[in-house]
């Protein structure tokens, strides 16, 4: 008789997991043609177990939509695949809607016998309050001489007066200077294909704050030549308001 396993289970059906043996099709036997034949079968059976170093996560102040990251290992201590899941819960008496400011990668799969999985757990606050939650590791048929893998994370966000929504770029590390770029400026960077074309780069200004402010653009630093300049803002001058 042929066998065909079903489809692999969710965490949740993991301890029943079964076999489905299908009918053999219409056939005929050929006289003469049966023969004893031997079938080796193997198999290995354990307890699922684990070793996890890390039980607590703190990220730094971070500002709001900005991304702090942190990583961490979780070994399978089997000689059998360890399945896993994560969820993220709020602390008791917080709001759920704090944890939506993590989330950890790879959510969910499982771990190679005697092999270790990197999980990173970014943090990206959108509004400020507090962060305490827990990670929580759903490993289905856990022995029961492990106690199930919980990490706890907590973070403080910080409220800029106002956040640019910037492309990233890697101009810092290719700038051609004697003297750093200082951390306060933002770059806006172009390409062009060639002289007296027109380039065109448009970003967002957010405003976190429960107050509207004023803003206005302005050179810092005077020219010492006379010549045209090649960058001109529309928009110089106005006003956001809170949460615009």
């Amino acid at each position: 008789a042929s066998k065909k396993s079903s489809r692999r289970p969710t965490l949740e059906a993991a301890e029943e997991v079964q076999e489905q043996v299908q009918e053999e099709p219409s056939h005929c036997v050929l006289e003469g043609s049966q023969r004893p034949m031997l079938l080796k079968v193997s198999a290995v059976v354990d307890e699922l177990t684990y070793e996890c170093n890390t039980k607590e996560i703190n990220f730094s102040p971070t500002v709001l939509f900005q991304t702090r990251v942190h990583r961490f290992q979780l070994k399978s201590t089997s000689t059998i695949p360890l399945p896993f899941e994560w969820r993220i819960t709020a602390a008791p008496g917080l709001a759920g809607v704090a944890t939506q400011a993590y989330s950890i990668s790879p959510s969910r799969g499982e771990v190679l016998a005697g092999a270790s999985q990197e999980f990173t757990v970014r943090f990206t606050p959108k509004d400020v309050e507090s962060f305490r939650c827990m990670l929580e590791c759903v490993i289905p048929s856990l022995s029961s001489m492990m106690e199930p893998l919980q990490v706890s994370v907590d973070a403080t966000a910080l409220r800029p007066w106002c956040h640019f929504e910037l492309s990233p770029t890697d101009y810092r590390s290719r700038r051609r200077s004697d003297a750093p770029l200082d951390a306060k400026y933002r770059i806006v960077e172009f390409e062009s294909l060639g002289t007296r074309v027109k380039n065109t780069k448009r970003f967002y200004v957010l405003n976190p704050t429960a107050e509207s402010f004023e803003f206005s653009w302005q050179e810092e630093q005077t020219r010492t030549i006379e010549h045209e300049d090649p960058f001109r803002c529309l928009t110089k001058r106005g006003v956001i308001l809170p949460g615009k």
